[in-house]
């Protein structure tokens, strides 16, 4: 009863005056859009009934069959980092669960027949990456990397193919081992490692290549003239000089098929971008 009072007290708040901070989080952090965000069922509270310290914060409430399965908060990283290291919160809450209802956000129901699946790790990754991918496919979470462990893939037997965009670290892997081998694994393109603060946020990440690697780069036709002498003393980061490579034998197709994709990723990183560019590998693979 506290957990649906607190659900239906908290909708309407995000939306006024009293919800302006959690919804400029939604919309500017999370690159949300308000028609996600009302899709999502996101809500936002002064205080979550169900939590210990009753902090503020974004409620996120599971459903299955119509009724709720689980609520979470997410709280403002402000009231967190109050609490010294040794007892600060999670950044997530739960303030209600129902075992027996629990199978994935926003729900069981979202699954459509014959659709591509992706499941990704985060509440707030699922509608992030399903703005972006439209009809293209569904995206659910199972609420947190470790959740993938065990996964009961039932309610999912409708959809296909399955894709598990997980980040690429230990806790990621972890969740894409509890999915049987009919999922495939789906990493954020390298060198980046996290999908959300990399790839869905469209934050501006570290690029492949300074400009001054670029620029000495010889995208002309081989000729005798030796190429200019580059300006890094040793290899570059990721262990490549654009030196390296280079010899008379290289065609101009080749070099454009082996260079373009690398420059096109630091263009990609570059750019304060947006999550709908940020999932165009994600979007290929759906193909």
């Amino acid at each position: 009863a506290d957990a649906l009072a607190l659900v239906e007290a908290s909708e309407a708040r995000l939306w006024g005056d009293e919800g302006a901070e959690a919804l400029a989080y939604l919309t500017g952090t999370r690159r949300l859009s308000p028609g996600t965000i009302r899709a999502a069922r996101l809500r936002s509270t002064a205080m979550a009934a169900g939590v210990a310290w009753k902090p503020p914060g974004v409620v996120i409430p599971w459903f299955a069959g119509g009724r709720l399965a689980m609520v979470k908060v997410r709280p403002p990283d402000g009231c967190r980092m109050r609490f010294p290291p040794e007892k600060r919160p999670p950044k997530y809450l739960e303030a209600f669960r129902d075992p027996a209802r629990l199978v994935c956000y926003p729900g069981p129901e979202s699954v459509r027949p014959g659709r591509p699946l992706v499941a990704v790790e985060g509440e707030f990754d699922a509608p992030a990456l399903g703005q972006s991918l439209g009809d293209r496919a569904v995206v659910v979470t199972l609420g947190s990397a470790s959740a993938g462990v065990g996964v009961a893939v039932g309610p999912f037997l409708p959809a296909s193919p399955w894709y598990v965009a997980t980040d690429a670290d230990p806790a990621g892997d972890k969740a894409a081992e509890g999915w049987t081998a009919r999922a495939r694994r789906v990493r954020p393109p390298r060198p980046f490692e996290d999908w959300w603060r990399d790839r869905l946020a469209g934050n501006p990440s570290t690029p492949l290549f300074t400009w001054p690697e670029l620029a000495a780069i010889r995208w002309g036709r081989p000729s005798a003239t030796p190429p200019p002498a580059s300006t890094s003393s040793g290899p570059t980061r990721h262990g490549w000089s654009p030196h390296s490579a280079m010899s008379p034998a290289w065609t101009p197709r080749r070099r454009r098929s082996t260079l373009a994709p690398r420059a096109a990723g630091m263009r990609h990183s570059a750019g304060a971008m947006r999550s709908g560019v940020g999932n165009k590998r994600l979007i290929i693979a759906l193909r």
